[in-house]
């Protein structure tokens, strides 16, 4: 696989890592098209900018250590 490959698929591998993680903690991650986030769980949603954002409300749910 070559550099570029591996670049352009760490992102989606980060995505689908976050969005599997919020799933085992009983959450929707959806990944937007302008590149924002929207979590949802029992008909409440926000909205998220950014994978750091991401990352720290997983945080804060207990989804990540």
């Amino acid at each position: 696989m070559s550099a570029a490959v591996a670049d352009v698929a760490a992102p989606d591998k980060e995505v689908s890592t976050a969005i599997a993680k919020a799933a085992l903690a009983g959450f929707e991650l959806v990944r937007m098209a302008d590149g924002s986030f929207v979590v949802g769980r029992w008909g409440m949603v926000r909205s998220l900018e950014g994978m750091a954002a991401v990352q720290a409300f997983l945080v804060r749910v207990g989804a990540l250590a």
